[in-house]
């Protein structure tokens, strides 16, 4: 029987998980040079590597069951790290994870710092900076990347991003309760990317709305900092109606947000590069009534914590 290795890297002793992520403010105009706020949230991936005769990756929460003839990105992603770290793909990789796939929660960028560190553990690697290495995984599913997901996913808390840059500030803030609600979603983000830029360059008056998003990211720290949420859930909404005139939203993403402010939310918006995918809202103390509303219109959902570090291992 092959020693299981997991993934857990130890610093003073406590462990680091790859976490997945909600964008508060800020998505799409942080590819145009805007910063985005950004928070990690307790669902989390951990992976582990025995090794094996030939490449093997087992995502049970995702039923996931690759080999390394298959045609996947995740197969890809994995022949890539191999041999960028010059190394055989005679791995068999297990990963656990409690993070819903293919919503905009971060799932791939997670996974991604998942295996890579699990795989330099493993192989004994240490000359390796794993961030850059996830980011370069994560291409082969999104293509063009900030490179948010893969920091939020090896930091938590909530940070301050800026594409090339990264984490350039992370703000205190107490234990929030927010409410994620989960649609269907048939678009990638790469796809909802490649819009925004069609739609860009085809009517450059459309950049308002990027201006816009950054300028609400800009006023979202502020809000933060001071501890003014009913001010954080009002930019949260006008987040959204700039999302919505981007073209990023859908009819279930604006169905989902206006059930979360009818319910009481202080706030809520599309997560990610939309499409389809999550909604935040923003709860307060109505988190118990925004997730009975979605459920009962047939969405998932879910309740988070985002701030401090209570969900840290």
């Amino acid at each position: 029987m092959h020693l299981i290795i997991s993934i857990i890297r130890f610093e003073n002793g406590s462990p680091v998980l790859a976490y997945g992520k909600i964008i508060l403010l800020g998505e799409h105009a942080v590819l145009y040079g805007h910063k985005a706020i950004a928070s990690s949230i307790p669902q989390t991936i951990t992976a582990h590597v025995s090794s094996s005769d030939s490449l093997h990756l087992n995502i049970p929460a995702w039923n996931i069951q690759l080999f390394e003839n298959d045609d996947s990105p995740f197969i890809e992603a994995l022949k890539l790290l191999c041999k960028t770290l010059k190394i055989s793909c005679n791995f068999y990789i297990h990963v656990e994870t409690t993070l819903p796939l293919g919503v905009g929660l971060g799932s791939s960028s997670a996974w991604a710092v998942a295996v890579t560190q699990a795989m330099c553990h493993a192989t004994q690697q240490t000359d390796y900076d794993i961030e850059t290495l996830a980011n370069t995984l994560d291409t082969c599913f999104h293509g063009i990347t900030s490179g948010l997901d893969v920091a939020i996913a090896l930091n938590s808390g909530v940070h301050v991003f800026e594409q090339g840059k990264a984490i350039v500030q992370s703000l205190p803030m107490p234990p929030l309760s927010f409410a994620i609600g989960i649609c269907e979603s048939n678009n990638t983000t790469k796809s909802m990317i490649d819009l925004v830029t069609n739609t860009l360059q085809s009517n450059p008056k459309t950049y308002q709305y990027i201006e816009h998003l950054g300028d609400l990211a800009h006023r979202g720290i502020n809000a933060i900092i001071h501890h003014d949420w009913n001010q954080l859930g009002s930019l949260l909404t006008n987040a959204h109606q700039s999302l919505q005139k981007l073209g990023v939203s859908s009819k279930k993403l604006d169905h989902m947000v206006t059930l979360a402010c009818d319910a009481g939310a202080l706030g809520s918006k599309l997560t990610g590069a939309g499409g389809g995918g999550a909604v935040i809202a923003f709860c307060s103390q109505e988190v118990s009534s925004v997730i009975e509303v979605w459920k009962s219109h047939g969405y998932d959902a879910f309740e988070t914590i985002i701030g401090s570090k209570q969900h840290d291992v």
